[in-house]
Parts: structure tokens; C-alpha cells; sequence
């Protein structure tokens, strides 16, 4: 083969021969014989004989007693020239990376939760150690036990025969509802309700406090049947006065009813007698704020509608008293007078 650079190539050779010459002074200096031309083999230790090839050498793996000679002027191939022992170290290629090959049977998962049966056997486990084993068997994976009064914060709440949408429901819990939380998990808790029944129940239903009453919404016609006691109510203390409508002057009775409701922009009878066949009738257990309650109050035989009054709620009625000569409460039960009808102008 041609050298494709002869005067690197003599350069090299002579730069070799100029570094072996401190090699062979030392060794006649201390009467050690050189290594015999005839032995190539290098004298190589166990430990260089097991280990791996390191990378090619470079300038950088020199401490200042080595020399590194670069061969066909490359300076990343080349040879070490050694002052502790006197030997070349050749150039190594680097030992090519093989792959592993692939396993067929993937490893083991080592997070119990990508195996849910490893995890519940790990969580009962840890749970056995902390707590009695009669409070942990008869729970679900997962549930800790507990002991806490809580309420339920919504209406009709289901309970059910097991903790998720799927089961059984054992009835519906009310608004306010007490109950004891006997275990819990994830987003549902075991429960005894008030009837003594155990099941589940989706946890953010349940509060440590006891929430505010609830009132169910007013209607219309309840607000403007509260117009009209509060109207009535405004009207106490004004003297009877017999055929008259106004607190200016006075009321008699049908005048009382007649000038409330027409406050609140409903028109009834002047008279009591009419009465009768106005709005509605509804039993006296059936009674509301604002119905109008009819009397015959004259000892005559004949059944009619005589005086009339406004019911106000708690077993009282307002009306314009003769007797009395004034507007004033009156318990209903205590009202002497015969009771012939309760009619409900507002529906």
C-alpha cells in the first residue's frame, strides 16, 4: 500500500525513536534489561485484563510522563508511549452499543393502584395495624371507619344498599335529617339514618352543621293574603261605627272587610248577607290568613249571614265589635256567635 503522506509517516517513526531514547538510559542506569525484541506480548495486569476497553486515547488522557503520538497525522488515532513501563498502548476502536431485546412478558406493575386487588389487600393491611379487625372487615376497599353526627343538606337524599349510583335505594332522606357516619371513602359515606336503618349516601350531601331552616317559597297569593292582615292589623283600636268605612269616621263590620280588601285592590260586599256566595268555601280546619269568617249573630231563628270578621292566623280573627264598640282581636273559639261559613276570596 502507497502512504498516502510519507513525510507525516517519517515524522512519526521519528518522533517514536526520540521518545524510546529516555527509556533506554533509564533502564541502564538501574540495571533493569529492557523487554526482549523477541517477547510481543505485553505483560497486561488482571485488572486490565477484565476490564473494558476504555475509548481511543486522546492528549487529555496524558499526566505529563506519557506521550501521545498521532499516526497519518489524525489527531483523534494514535498511541501512548508510556516512561513507567515502557510499552505502546494501541489505538482501541470503541465497543459498539448493542440494544437489549425486548422482553416479551412486561414487568410486574409496582403501583398498587394499577392493581386493584393488590391495593385493597395493601389498604386492609395498613388499616389492621392502626384498627381493630371488626371495625375493618365488614367495610368496603377503601372506607375508614368513623364516628360523626352529621346533616343532611338537601331534600329526598337517597340512601342506598351500597356506596354508588348503581345500588339499591332504601328510602329518601329529609332536609335537616340527622344522622351518624359510621365509615367513609371516596365521595361516599356509610350512614345510620334516624329511623335506626344503615346505608350510603353520596358525601356532599352530608354537613357537620345543622343548616338554616327552609321555608318553601311564597306565593303570590300568600303575599297579598299578608297585605290584608297587616292592613287589618293597621286598623285596631278604631271605633264601631254603624255603617261607615273608614278609619276617619269608623267601621262597622262589613265596612272593616269591604275597606282592607279594596287596600289591596279587591272588591267584596258592602253588606254581610252577600257573603254567602262570595269566593269560596273551605272547612274551618282548612282556614288561612285573609279568609273571611261569617257569623249570624241575632238570635232571630232565621240562619244568615249577620256579622263578618278577618282571620289573622293563631286561632285569632279582627273585627269591628259592637259590643266592644271598636276594632279588636277576637279567638274564634271564644266567639259566641254562630258560625256559618268560612269563604277564601283569595285562590
Amino acid at each position: 500500500m502507497t502512504d498516502r503522506n510519507p513525510s507525516h509517516r517519517i515524522l512519526s517513526r521519528w518522533i517514536v525513536a526520540l521518545a524510546m531514547l529516555p527509556l533506554f538510559v533509564s533502564a541502564t542506569l538501574t540495571g533493569l534489561a529492557l523487554p526482549s525484541p523477541a517477547c510481543t506480548t505485553p505483560v497486561v495486569s488482571e485488572t486490565q485484563a477484565t476490564s473494558t476497553p476504555s475509548a481511543a486515547p486522546t492528549r487529555s488522557d496524558t499526566d505529563g510522563r506519557d506521550l501521545f503520538v498521532p499516526l497519518d497525522g489524525s489527531e483523534d488515532r494514535g498511541v501512548v508511549l508510556s516512561s513507567r513501563g515502557g510499552y505502546v498502548q494501541p489505538p482501541v476502536e470503541p465497543s459498539p452499543t448493542v440494544a437489549p431485546e425486548p422482553s416479551e412478558t412486561p414487568a410486574p406493575a409496582t403501583d398498587p393502584t394499577e392493581d386493584p386487588d393488590l391495593g385493597a389487600e395493601l389498604f386492609a393491611g395498613l388499616l389492621l395495624t392502626i384498627l381493630p379487625a371488626d371495625k375493618v372487615v365488614a367495610l368496603p376497599d377503601y372506607f375508614l371507619p368513623d364516628d360523626a353526627v352529621l346533616y343532611v343538606n338537601t331534600d329526598g337524599l337517597k340512601l342506598r344498599t351500597g356506596p354508588g349510583t348503581d345500588y339499591d335505594i332504601l328510602r329518601k332522606l329529609t332536609y335537616a335529617e340527622k344522622v351518624t357516619r359510621t365509615a367513609y371513602g371516596t365521595g361516599w359515606s356509610l350512614v345510620v339514618a334516624s329511623d335506626g336503618k344503615t346505608g350510603y349516601v353520596d358525601s356532599k350531601y352530608l354537613s357537620a352543621k345543622k343548616p338554616a331552616p327552609k321555608f318553601p317559597p311564597v306565593s303570590a297569593a300568600d303575599r297579598l293574603r299578608a297585605k290584608v292582615v297587616a292592613y287589618a292589623k293597621a286598623q285596631l283600636g278604631v271605633h264601631y261605627e254603624l255603617n261607615h268605612a273608614s278609619p276617619s269616621t269608623g267601621f262597622d263590620c262589613s265596612g272593616l272587610v269591604w275597606y282592607v280588601y279594596g287596600k289591596v285592590g279587591i272588591k267584596v260586599p258592602r253588606s254581610t248577607y252577600p257573603y254567602a256566595s262570595t269566593g269560596v268555601h273551605v272547612k274551618l280546619s282548612q282556614i288561612k290568613p285573609g279568609d273571611v269568617l261569617c257569623w249570624d249573630a241575632r238570635a232571630d231563628g232565621i240562619r244568615q249571614i249577620t256579622h263578618v270578621g278577618i282571620y289573622v292566623g293563631g286561632g285569632m280573627m279582627i273585627h269591628a265589635s259592637s259590643s266592644h264598640d271598636r276594632v279588636q282581636y277576637q279567638k274564634v273559639s271564644t266567639y259566641s256567635e254562630t258560625l256559618l261559613d268560612v269563604r277564601r276570596i283569595i285562590r
